[in-house]
């Protein structure tokens, strides 16, 4: 280990999870503290090598912590304090409204609800230590009582000074430093690993910080200050890295919905023998996962790419800001700010080109992974602003409009493109709801029409197929225009049942039926059936995307001149 004998640790990126841990490692030392390969320096190291000063690992327990506490600033930590003002203007007031009590009650639940939660409890005797104070703050929570009359004034005063004692409490320097990482360690810490240190149910140790320089720092020390003479003599390597480890002590069985249970579960080993074991370094690194993706609450996002330290970190900064600052925590901001980030240099020269870049994310417990190769980046670049479009649409699958069961159109769209599928059901699934006339969800017929584009693009660059100029705009028209002709023979009502049969012999690509409904309508109306119709029956795919304009068309609005 001679990089470490310098005084120097080299890393190097890896599968997915080891770069999620390493971005994170990098995003709590801080930007100064490490170096690594760009397009105009530090040439000396290769594009996925990262060297970092053994000394940046002193008191990286609080680093760690502090990275947390300043990057989320929805803990409950933050919003407790964030009341502060609100208590000092009420305080000033010597009548009060409706909504002056309304903030006072609510303020009382808020802070009720998380001061009396255990993960609080166990650290107010910390605190009471370390500020050399005596506040019983469970007893003064139960001083607070609701108002339910403006009258009430003196019992307001009261509620409020409780209120300013507790959130002075709150703002004590180590009230901070314990309560945040509570509150950072099951808010955010938790998505990735659990069961050990501060995580493991048994722990002795009530100081956070010191649990996890325990099992993490005091033993990557003592591992880089071995002897080299006597580290050749260890018969075992790391799993991950290869580096000689004297025993199987650590293994990969704390990260959630990754590792496993040796103990419990041999069998997902070959042979039996387990041999995912892991140094000391390699743990470290693993557990600054949860630093190396984004979370909003329980879902989570990372983007993999291993050809740049540079870029990995870059890609994953910017799509946390993004998501973090967004005042609604939207994930679907990850994508537009990837593809954003993937363009914006391209005209910059490099020694790599984007390709195979991995999306990994946690939902429901669970990693989902999507490869956006080089021709899907190209389909997301030529659809930006169709994607820019659907952002913030969304739809209900059933009637019920269970906000658990929302689904975001356009993170559907991108997991579709990425796993090269077309948006044909997602298409003719839409058209469906509109034609219903149920009221379920967030988009129009619009959305469907740039959904129609994107599976265009998609067709043109992944399939290779070539589609007549302004197919969905001259389709789309069309549709329009027979819906003019029904709304003159006050035969609007019909168009439902028109829509829905059109939409069946779509969904299975029946020409003859499809032909069958277009005929009779244009007999109906006494109209010629449009050119780009009977064009569109030469090839499945014109056929689908123009059947689908045509729908479209047909139930929604259009452009008077059918233009893309």
């Amino acid at each position: 280990m001679e990089e470490i004998k310098n005084k120097f640790l080299i890393l190097r990126t890896s599968d997915w999870l080891y770069n999620a841990g390493l971005v994170g490692l990098i995003e709590i030392l801080g930007h100064d503290n490490v170096r690594y390969r760009t397009c105009e320096k530090n040439e000396d190291l290769d594009f996925d090598e990262v060297e970092i000063s053994i000394n940046a690992f002193e008191n990286f327990e609080e680093k760690f912590f502090n990275y947390f506490i300043k990057t989320y600033t929805n803990l409950s930590w933050h919003q407790l304090i964030s009341y502060e003002e609100a208590v000092e203007t009420l305080k000033e007031k010597n009548e009060y409204n409706i909504k002056d009590l309304e903030l006072l009650n609510k303020m009382i639940d808020y802070f009720k609800n998380n001061l009396k939660k255990n993960s609080f409890k166990s650290v107010y005797p910390i605190i009471e230590e370390k500020e050399n104070i005596k506040l019983d703050i469970l007893n003064e929570i139960k001083k607070l009582k609701k108002v339910k009359k403006v009258e009430k004034v003196k019992d307001i005063k009261n509620n409020l000074l409780i209120l300013e004692n507790l959130i002075n409490f709150l703002n004590l320097k180590s009230s901070k430093k314990y309560i945040a990482a509570k509150n950072a360690i099951y808010t955010v810490i938790r998505n990735a690993w659990d069961g050990v240190s501060f995580l493991n149910p048994q722990t002795k140790e009530k100081d956070v910080y010191i649990d996890y320089k325990k099992h993490f720092i005091d033993t990557f020390f003592d591992y880089i200050n071995i002897d080299d003479e006597e580290i050749k003599k260890y018969k075992y390597t790391c799993f991950s890295c290869d580096r000689p480890i004297k025993s199987l002590e650590y293994n990969m069985s704390f990260l959630k919905n990754i590792g496993f249970d040796d103990a419990r579960k041999p069998s997902n080993v070959w042979n039996f023998i387990n041999d995912t074991y892991i140094c000391p370094i390699c743990r470290l690194v693993y557990s600054c996962v949860p630093a190396g993706f984004t979370y909003v609450y329980d879902k989570g996002i990372f983007i993999n790419l291993n050809h740049s330290i540079e870029e990995l970190v870059r890609i994953n900064k910017k799509v946390k800001m993004e998501v973090l600052e967004d005042p609604h925590n939207n994930l679907n901001n990850s994508y537009s700010e990837l593809l954003k980030s993937i363009y914006e240099n391209e005209n910059k020269t490099a020694s790599y080109e984007y390709s195979d870049i991995q999306i990994i994310k946690l939902k429901n417990e669970k990693y989902e992974f999507n490869i956006l190769s080089k021709n899907i980046l190209i389909v997301l670049k030529k659809s930006k602003e169709e994607l820019d479009f659907i952002i913030t649409h969304f739809y209900f699958p059933s009637n019920n409009k269970n906000w658990n069961e929302k689904i975001s159109i356009y993170e559907e769209v991108i997991y579709r493109i990425a796993n090269n599928v077309s948006l044909y059901s997602l298409i003719n699934t839409l058209l469906r709801l509109k034609v219903s006339n149920v009221n379920n969800g967030y988009f129009n017929t619009f959305t469907i029409k740039q959904l129609i584009k994107i599976n265009l693009n998609y067709l043109k660059e992944v399939k290779n197929m070539e589609f007549p100029e302004n197919l969905v705009g001259n389709a789309n028209y069309q549709g329009y225009l027979l819906k003019k002709e029904y709304n003159r023979k006050n035969s609007e009502h019909k168009l439902g049942g028109i829509s829905y049969k059109l939409l069946n012999a779509l969904k299975v690509n029946n020409k003859d039926g499809f032909m069958d409904v277009i005929l009779n309508c244009y007999l109906y109306v006494d109209k010629p059936v449009p050119k780009v119709i009977i064009e569109a029956l030469e090839n499945d795919e014109i056929f689908k995307t123009a059947g689908y304009s045509f729908v479209a068309g047909l139930i929604g609005e259009s452009n008077t001149k059918g233009e893309e």
